[in-house]
């Protein structure tokens, strides 16, 4: 899918509450819609500083799919995170195709050498084009170290054909279940694809004692859903409980 615009605002209002550092994972190659003038609007919003040797570095391999937006000269990735301060940084995908430097299948399991390996991992929509989500739900939380974050968006509406769509209590009870430290779940709402990719999405934080049977919002019909979710790991936190709703 990608990151879209609304959503790395969200990353960098984080790292400016509490700096993002270390190793960053990215779930599948990225397209990242933002550009060098984005970049410069959001180091006057977050005082962000860059490192001395940071460098601009342009995607030229993830924006086929960009369709009317094709010439616009949008940022990869890895200079999203070296904008930040991070200097190690990996993508995982199922194969090489866009230049991920981990080949690897999340709905199968992982090498040893993943678990608790990344400090920030960032899932753009993969688990709704894949036939086993919950393994590689899983899969994301053990690769992550202990207060380590994730924050991931999917969708929760048939925009753009997805495999499947969730719900936010989906994702709630998940962390809940396993202890993590935070977990907030948003219902992003957007028109067509531009919204989806530039914004602005009107965020609404999902009320769990408001709804604790975590079922989706009933919203217009011009509208869709994506949940973008921020979970932070604690020191206890587990990756194996299953929940059961209600």
């Amino acid at each position: 899918m990608g990151l879209p615009a609304p959503v790395i605002d969200m990353i960098l209002d984080e790292h400016s509450r509490r700096p993002i550092q270390g190793h960053a994972c990215f779930i599948g190659k990225q397209t990242t819609y933002a550009t060098i003038r984005s970049l410069r609007y959001f180091e006057m919003k977050y005082g962000i500083q860059p490192l001395a040797d940071f460098q601009i570095e342009l995607d030229k391999q993830t924006r086929a799919s960009l369709g009317d937006h094709s010439s616009l000269d949008l940022i990869t990735d890895r200079c999203l995170m070296n904008f930040i301060g991070i200097k190690k940084f990996s993508a995982i995908d199922v194969s090489d195709y866009e230049g991920a430097d981990i080949v690897c299948d999340l709905s199968h399991s992982l090498p040893d050498s993943l678990y608790g390996k990344f400090d920030f991992i960032f899932n753009g929509s993969c688990l709704d084009n894949i036939f086993n989500p919950a393994e590689a739900l899983r899969n994301i939380s053990r690769m992550l170290k202990p207060n380590g974050r994730l924050v991931m968006i999917e969708h929760g509406s048939m925009a753009n054909g997805p495999y499947t769509v969730f719900s936010p209590g989906w994702f709630f009870d998940y962390f809940c279940c396993n202890k993590y430290s935070d977990c907030r779940i948003y219902h992003g709402l957007f028109e067509n694809n531009t919204d989806l990719h530039f914004g602005p999405w009107p965020l609404y934080l999902y009320n769990w004692p408001a709804n604790p049977n975590g079922t989706s919002p009933i919203v217009h019909h011009s509208k869709h859903i994506m949940y973008l979710v921020v979970a932070q790991k604690g020191t206890d936190s587990t990756d194996d409980v299953l929940p059961i709703q209600f």
